[in-house]
């Protein structure tokens, strides 16, 4: 599974300082999740504070695309 960092990033670097594969590094204006090293762990979505890593880029703009983990709903639907 891709994984991404929307433009919801606030640059806080919880996600950089967690990944134990060196996967998220900081650019120009927030941090990128290289998908050659990622892990698909999730490490990430649990201390991110905006849940700004997604998956499947592209779908946001159709409103389908979820945080990691599918928090949709309370109840994950």
């Amino acid at each position: 599974m891709a994984f991404y960092v929307s433009d919801a990033c606030i640059s806080c670097g919880l996600c950089q300082r967690i990944c134990r594969k060196d996967a998220i590094i900081e650019s120009t204006y927030q941090f990128q999740i290289l998908a050659e090293k990622c892990l698909d762990c999730a490490d990430c979505l649990e201390v991110c504070p905006v849940d700004c890593i997604l998956s499947e880029p592209g779908m946001e703009a159709l409103g389908e695309a979820l945080p990691l983990g599918g928090r949709k709903g309370t109840n994950g639907t």
